[in-house]
């Protein structure tokens, strides 16, 4: 089986069975290994090539009408955002065997944001350091309470949860926020926002 065929079955699956999908996810990690995938480039052109296989739109944005390509799923497009900004990160992705070892080295990557109490420092507060680049230059007034304010408390919900659930909230918000931005409609060239 060519690889990207099985990349492209491995991306499938995960586009499947959504939220409960990091072990699926994880055999990304083994087949980029197998191909020898190790920079930017390649993997994107490895990506390109199961998406194709799959019969989903290769490029930004949606698939032109009449298009018969579909869009990437989101959970996909997450990990596979993930697995980018890794290798941009300089890390060797191919070495890696979960998604957890992979965002934990990602995360070592900025110990600036890490105090000497081993919680990160964000506008004055203290957060564990696994939350810390989700929370830049996020400021929470009352860190202690909730205040009936949807963001802010879900950001105390969001720093309160043990690890593993956290993950799953923070894809769950990704899906979320990929499926409203595309939604957000960019205002007409030539007219004015009113406000």
């Amino acid at each position: 089986m060519k690889i990207e065929a099985k990349l492209a079955r491995t991306m499938a699956t995960l586009a499947k069975h959504g939220a409960v999908s990091e072990g699926t996810a994880a055999g990304m990690l083994a087949i980029i290994k197998e191909a020898g995938a190790k920079t930017v480039e390649a993997f994107e052109e490895l990506v390109l090539a199961a998406y194709l296989v799959n019969g989903w739109h290769q490029s930004a944005g949606k698939p032109e009408a009449g298009s018969t390509l579909e869009p990437v799923p989101n959970t996909v497009r997450t990990y596979v955002w993930e697995i980018r900004a890794a290798l941009r990160d300089g890390l060797k992705v191919h070495t890696f065997r979960t998604f957890y070892e992979l965002r934990q080295a990602r995360k070592a990557l900025s110990p600036a944001a890490v105090t000497s109490t081993g919680k990160a420092a964000s506008n004055g507060h203290d957060y564990p350091p696994e939350v810390a680049q989700d929370l830049l230059g996020v400021k929470v007034t009352n860190p202690e309470t909730d205040t009936g304010a949807l963001f802010h408390d879900m950001i105390r919900l969001f720093t309160g949860l043990p690890s593993e659930p956290r993950l799953l909230l923070g894809r769950q918000l990704a899906r979320l926020m990929h499926t409203y931005q595309r939604k957000l409609a960019a205002p007409a060239k030539g007219k004015r926002a009113s406000g």
